[in-house]
C-alpha cells in the first residue's frame, strides 16, 4: 500500500487522536452502537457509504474501522490555510459540491489504485428526514474502474445529536449498521458500465442505504 504522502506520520498523529476523541463522545454521550464492523474489508481499497444526516456521520465514520480513511470534504473547509493542513493531513480530499470536480474524481480514483480505502457519502450531501432519495452514480463509478467493494452504512439518531444549523452537540441515541459489501462488476470491457447497469447498481445501492437506515431507525434503545 502507498502511502498518503510526506504529512502520514503527522497525519496518522492528528487521526487517532480524533479516533480518540469520536469514541469518547459516542460512550459518552450518544450512547453510541456500531454493529456489522465485520462487513469493513480488512485490506485492500474499499468505499465507505453512509447515509449522510448530520456533520457528525463523517467523524463517526473513523471508529467503524481500525484502518485509516480518506474522505471528500467541502472545498470551503479548506480555508484558512492552517486548517487545510490539519484536516490534509488527517486525508481529507477538497471537493467543488456546485459543479463537477474532475480533480476530486481522479483523486480518488488515485486513493483507491493506492489501495486506500474513502469515505463517500452517495447523496452527495447532508439530507433530512427517513427516505434515502435518489444518489449520485459515483460510488458506482469508481466501484467498476477499481474493482473495491462499496460497504453502505445506515446511520440513525445523528441528527438529533447535532440539528441542521446547529453547532452544538447533543446527549441522545445514535446507531449505525454497517452491511454487506456490494461488489460491482463492469459489464464491458476495460473496467466500463453501460449507462443503464450503473443506474441499475445505483438503485440497488440507494435501496440497501434504505433497508439499513430503516434498520438503524427501528433498533431497540
Amino acid at each position: 500500500m502507498k502511502p498518503l504522502g510526506p504529512k502520514n506520520v503527522v497525519g496518522l498523529g492528528f487521526y487517532q487522536a480524533a479516533r480518540l476523541i469520536v469514541w469518547l463522545l459516542g460512550r459518552l454521550m450518544w450512547r453510541l452502537r456500531i454493529t456489522g464492523k465485520e462487513n469493513v474489508p480488512d485490506s485492500g481499497p474499499f468505499l465507505l457509504c453512509p447515509v449522510h444526516r448530520s456533520n457528525v456521520d463523517g467523524p463517526l465514520t473513523v471508529i467503524m474501522t481500525n484502518r485509516q480513511m480518506r474522505y471528500f470534504a467541502k472545498a470551503e473547509m479548506f480555508r484558512p490555510a492552517f486548517f487545510a493542513r490539519i484536516i490534509s493531513a488527517m486525508g481529507a480530499i477538497p471537493v467543488h459540491r456546485e459543479a463537477p470536480d474532475r480533480q476530486a474524481l481522479k483523486t480518488c480514483l488515485d486513493v483507491l489504485n493506492a489501495g486506500w480505502p474513502i469515505v463517500l457519502f452517495p447523496e452527495g450531501g447532508r439530507k433530512e428526514g427517513l427516505t434515502v432519495e435518489e444518489i449520485q452514480e459515483g460510488a458506482v463509478y469508481l466501484a467498476a474502474k477499481t474493482g473495491a467493494p462499496i460497504v453502505p452504512v445506515g446511520i440513525a439518531g445523528s441528527d438529533a445529536v447535532n440539528p441542521k444549523g446547529s453547532s452544538r452537540i447533543r446527549f441522545g441515541k445514535v446507531t449505525a449498521i454497517i452491511g454487506a459489501p456490494m461488489h460491482v462488476s463492469p459489464s464491458e470491457e476495460g473496467g466500463r458500465m453501460s449507462r443503464s447497469d450503473i443506474r441499475d447498481t445505483t438503485e440497488n445501492l440507494r435501496q440497501q442505504l434504505q433497508q439499513l437506515l430503516d434498520k438503524a431507525e427501528s433498533a431497540p434503545s
